[in-house]
C-alpha cells in the first residue's frame, strides 16, 4: 500500500467531516436581519403555539419552556424595551420506522423525529426584528409503545433540539 495514495477509510471520512461541517455552519448561522442591537436587547415574552395538530398542542408548551431555560439570563420578564419571542408549530414528524430502538438496543439510527415553524423576534414596539422558518430533527432515543402516542421523552428531545438552535441562531 502506497502513502500517496489515500485510503478508503480517509476519503469518506474527509467526505464526512465536510458534510457535518456544512450542516453545522447552516444551524449556526444568525437569524436573517438581525442586528447586534437586536441581539443584545433581553426577551421579555415568549409565546409558543402549534394547533394544527394533538402532538403540536402538547409540543408548544414543552418548546416554550425549553426556550426559557436555554435563553438564560436573556430572558428578563415583563423588561421594559424587551423583544417578543414568537414561535409557530407548524409541522411534526414522529417517525415510527424502527420506532426509537429495539429490544436488544438502546436507540434507533434509522428513526428521525422533525419539527418545524415560523420564529419571529419582535421589538418593543412591535416592529420584526427577524422572522424565518425552522426545522430541527433528532435521533428518536425511546420507543413508543404505542405510535398514536409518542413517548413524551420522545417529545421532550425533540422540543429542547428545537429551542437549543433557535437560541443559538437569535444570539
Amino acid at each position: 500500500m502506497s502513502l500517496d495514495m489515500p485510503t478508503r477509510r480517509a476519503a469518506l471520512a474527509v467526505v464526512g467531516a465536510s458534510v457535518l461541517a456544512a450542516a453545522l455552519a447552516g444551524c449556526t448561522t444568525p437569524a436573517p436581519g438581525l442586528t447586534e442591537q437586536a441581539k443584545a436587547m433581553p426577551i421579555s415574552g415568549v409565546h409558543v403555539s402549534g394547533t394544527a395538530n394533538r402532538t403540536l398542542e402538547v409540543l408548544a408548551p414543552l418548546v416554550a419552556q425549553e426556550l426559557v431555560s436555554e435563553l438564560g439570563s436573556r430572558y428578563a420578564p415583563g423588561a421594559r424595551g424587551g423583544a417578543t419571542l414568537v414561535v409557530e408549530l407548524t409541522g411534526v414528524l414522529i417517525e415510527t420506522g424502527g420506532n426509537g430502538g429495539s429490544r436488544h438496543y438502546r436507540f434507533s439510527v434509522d428513526a428521525v423525529d422533525q419539527l418545524e415553524g415560523r420564529v419571529s423576534l419582535l421589538g418593543p414596539r412591535g416592529e420584526a426584528l427577524t422572522d424565518f422558518p425552522f426545522l430541527a430533527s433528532t435521533g428518536a432515543m425511546f420507543r413508543s409503545s404505542l405510535d398514536f402516542y409518542p413517548d413524551p421523552r420522545r417529545l421532550q428531545g425533540l422540543a429542547h433540539a428545537y429551542a437549543y438552535w433557535i437560541a443559538r441562531k437569535i444570539g
